[in-house]
């Protein structure tokens, strides 16, 4: 195993109808423990509980914490971070992420972990290539995020072949791997607390 756990991040786009299978790869090949946390809006794409029932752990939800529940859950699961995932990563959550908005679980873990940070922007190719979005991103990358660029996919919306869509569970893997491999260093045990 690379690491001891993975948290991650789902946020609400279509990409997270694909994490089962990304939770059950990082199980098997990279890490001990996947720990979900998601987004009101991830969970109109997939339900805590299959979430739960791939990872084998509680669900962090932005209205309920993973058991055992303390008022300080989010810095509890930013400790247990060998490395955190936010994939897939909305323009809503890129921008949480670069001004340091935390109000709802994944953002607030994210914003507390001091481990490697990987986000996978899925969003519409014109809002991927907005400005505002660009910025960012670069802002994000400033600060020590690692980013999964999007790849070419059929954007659901429309029908259309587009650039914007969350990478195959196998590269996100592939990409963290690499990232594990340049920081020698992080943590393969959580903090003590």
């Amino acid at each position: 195993m690379v690491c001891e756990t993975v948290v991650l991040g789902v946020s609400g786009a279509v990409g997270a109808t694909e994490v089962p299978q990304l939770i059950v790869l990082l199980r098997r090949e990279f890490c001990r423990r996947v720990q979900v946390v998601m987004t009101r809006t991830a969970e109109l794409f997939l339900t805590p509980y299959a979430a739960e029932v791939f990872s084998g752990q509680p669900v962090g939800t932005s209205s309920e914490l993973p058991k055992p529940n303390s008022w300080q859950g989010h810095i509890r699961l930013a400790k247990e971070a060998s490395v955190l995932l936010v994939a897939p990563a909305t323009a809503n959550m890129v921008a949480r992420l670069a001004t340091g908005l935390a109000e709802d679980l994944v953002s607030t873990v994210t914003l507390a972990a001091t481990c490697p940070k990987v986000i996978a922007p899925a969003m519409n190719i014109r809002m991927f290539e907005n400005a505002t979005t660009q910025r960012n991103l670069r802002e994000l990358r400033e600060h020590g995020f690692y980013i999964i660029e999007p790849v070419v996919g059929i954007e659901v919306a429309t029908m259309e072949v587009s650039f914007g869509s969350m990478p195959q569970p196998r590269e996100i893997a592939n990409f963290l791997f690499n990232v594990m491999a340049a920081n020698p260093g992080a943590k393969d045990q959580p903090e003590q607390t």
